[in-house]
């Protein structure tokens, strides 16, 4: 059973929020057995703390948000992914305004600050959750995301916006130590045509060319652009414009990093919100079309299973009204406890250990229950 973690020293990052536009500066920090992962608002009164837990969570429009203690921090999302991929579970993650900086728009700076602060051990172990029931969420636009039990976390993600220029994309993630090379550098991205409404409600403020990928679905006038000139205006410079029009497909033809590096940052998402959960899984979760909504809706879903795993079950029927149905007696009575109870099948369990009589003789050395 794996230790819980934080990290040895302290490592600090500056950089914009991509929605709010403001300059802050995030600092990593030890933290104390138990004390799980922790925003600390430096810039305002008190220095409130917003705990990262799947409670707090307050807004998911192309960001999750977390509210507490009448303060909020926006775009939590890529740092966390980072946290939970280095099995990170106590650190204080200090910041002086309201927005994570968004920085090349992955994990990869996150990932950096982590390994500069050096991981350390504590003297508490992790609660392991191994969660036996398969459950799925379902939202809009024929998004689903899927739990199946398997004794290793894994993830696969698959992404279809019947987009000319965006073909349909999938990655499977078999591994948390495979999040560094395969996942973190994986950016953000949108389309063009978005952005006007992501202007118009007062978000990207601090969007640019260097921290996002962006799609064009068809060619677009200059003239045409309204708000979003004044967003692109800074990167003009750079900007690939042909007789004042922006071509199809993507701007300024920005190399991806993966040929599916859309869903591989889908999956970073993922995982940086099911963080909010609070425990570490193991399970096999496919997830068609993933966003923050229901990425925190089957975040919550995933809290309530564990929680209700955790507790203890009190099984239908006991030793002594099993003797009252069954003739049966030892040794021949291979049954303690009946767990579930339908018309049509019966679970019951039958606890053994290695000192029973009849291993002794039925395959010596690699004792196999008879039956």
């Amino acid at each position: 059973m794996r230790l819980q973690q934080t990290i040895k020293s302290s490592a600090s990052i500056t950089g914009y929020g991509v929605h709010s536009g403001i300059k802050t500066t995030v600092t990593l920090r030890p933290s104390n057995i138990d004390n799980g992962i922790q925003f600390i608002r430096h810039d305002l009164k008190g220095k409130p703390t917003i705990n990262a837990i799947i409670d707090n969570v307050s807004i998911t429009n192309r960001r999750t948000v977390l509210t507490q203690n009448g303060s909020s921090i926006d775009t939590v999302e890529h740092i966390l992914a980072a946290l939970y991929a280095c099995s990170i579970n106590n650190i204080n993650i200090e910041i002086n305004g309201p927005e994570v900086p968004i920085m090349d728009g992955s994990s990869t700076c996150f990932i950096k600050m982590i390994e500069e602060a050096q991981i350390v051990t504590q003297k508490k172990k992790i609660i392991n959750v191994n969660l036996p029931n398969y459950f799925k969420v379902e939202g809009d636009d024929d998004a689903i995301i899927e739990f199946l039990p398997q004794e290793n976390i894994e993830i696969e993600v698959s992404i279809d916006y019947n987009s000319k220029v965006l073909p349909k994309q999938n990655y499977s993630l078999r591994n948390l130590s495979n999040f560094k090379a395969e996942v973190s550098n994986a950016r953000t991205f949108c389309f063009l045509h978005d952005l006007n409404k992501l202007t118009e409600h007062n978000l990207i403020k601090g969007g640019d060319l260097n921290n996002s990928v962006v799609f064009i679905e068809e060619d677009v006038p200059i003239s045409e652009l309204g708000a979003l000139k004044n967003i692109l205006k800074k990167d003009y410079i750079k900007l690939d414009i042909s007789k004042n029009i922006l071509k199809k497909g993507i701007l300024n033809n920005t190399k991806l990093v993966f040929e599916n590096e859309q869903a591989r940052h889908k999956l970073l998402d993922l995982i940086g919100d099911i963080c909010l959960a609070g425990y570490e899984i193991k399970g096999k979760i496919i997830a068609h079309k993933p966003g923050h909504t229901i990425n925190t809706q089957f975040t919550r879903r995933l809290k309530e299973e564990i929680i209700k795993n955790m507790k203890p079950h009190r099984p239908l029927m006991v030793l002594k009204d099993i003797k009252r149905i069954l003739p049966h007696r030892e040794p021949f009575l291979f049954i303690d406890e009946v767990t579930e109870l339908s018309q049509n099948s019966i679970t019951g369990l039958k606890y053994v250990d290695e000192s029973e009589y009849y291993f002794q003789g039925h395959f010596p050395g690699a004792p196999i229950m008879p039956g």
